[in-house]
C-alpha cells in the first residue's frame, strides 16, 4: 500500500474532510491532495500531529506495523467520540465581527452517540466558532463556544444562524418575509429587530444553523 493510500486510511479514521485534515498536519489542501493521490510524500515531521490521534507514523510512513500506535485505547476513542474543529473566528451576538481567519486552532471531542442519536447531523459537518457581544443573551453569552451545522442552510422559524453579512460574521434569529427581504431578530429584548431589504438579502450568506452551544458558568 502506497503512502496516500495510507494517508487516505488515516483521514476516514478520523472523520475529517480534506480541507480539515491539511489544517491538522498544517499543509495546503493542494499540498494533501498530491499526498493522497501518491504524487509526493510527506515530511514525517509534517506527520507528527497525527501521532496524538492515536495513529502510528511508522506504519504511515513505511507501512510497517499497525495504523494505530495506541492499540486499544485508540480505537475505543475513535468509536466512541468525533472531534470537532474549532475554528479561530469569531461570530458577533451584536453589529458584527470581522473574519480574520479561519485556521483551524484545535478540536473538541464529542460523545459520537450524542451527535448521531441526539443531534442527527454527520460529524463532517460540524464547527466550532466563539460568541462575542451580548444581543442573543440569555441563549448565548459573550465567550460561548457555538456548534453549527454547515450542512443546514434552510431557514426555520425560531433557529439562529450564523450569517455573513457584508464581509462579517454574525449569529442570529433569522426569517424571509414576503417579498424577498430578510427579518434579522435577537433574543435579547434590549436589542430591536433588523430588517434587510430584498436586495440586500441577496448577499447575505447562511453558513449554518447553531444547534448547540456551550460557556462558562
Amino acid at each position: 500500500m502506497e503512502v496516500g493510500n495510507r494517508m487516505q486510511k488515516v483521514v476516514d479514521f478520523l472523520g475529517v474532510n480534506q480541507a480539515k485534515m491539511a489544517a491538522l498536519i498544517n499543509v495546503a489542501p493542494r499540498t494533501l491532495a498530491r499526498y493522497l493521490k501518491g504524487e509526493t510524500c510527506p515530511t514525517v515531521d509534517e506527520v507528527q500531529p497525527l501521532k496524538d490521534h492515536g495513529v502510528n507514523i511508522s506504519w504511515l510512513m513505511t507501512g510497517d506495523g499497525e495504523m494505530l500506535s495506541a492499540g486499544s485505547a485508540a480505537i475505543a476513542f475513535a468509536d466512541d467520540f468525533v472531534l470537532v474543529p474549532r475554528y479561530d473566528v469569531r461570530v458577533s451576538a451584536g453589529a458584527g465581527e470581522p473574519v480574520h481567519s479561519e485556521q483551524v486552532v484545535d478540536h473538541l471531542a464529542f460523545k459520537r452517540e450524542w451527535v448521531r442519536d441526539r443531534l442527527r447531523v454527520r460529524p463532517d459537518d460540524l464547527a466550532l466558532v466563539q460568541v462575542v457581544g451580548d444581543s442573543m443573551e440569555p441563549t448565548l453569552s459573550e465567550g460561548d463556544l457555538a456548534l453549527v451545522h454547515l450542512a443546514e442552510r434552510r431557514l426555520k422559524d425560531g433557529a439562529a444562524y450564523v450569517i455573513e453579512d457584508a464581509g462579517e460574521l454574525r449569529v442570529k434569529r433569522i426569517a424571509r418575509r414576503l417579498g424577498g427581504s430578510v427579518l434579522v431578530k435577537s433574543d435579547n429584548p434590549r436589542y430591536g429587530d433588523e430588517e434587510i431589504s430584498g436586495e440586500a438579502a441577496e448577499q447575505l450568506r447562511v453558513l449554518g444553523q447553531v444547534i448547540w452551544h456551550g460557556g462558562v458558568l
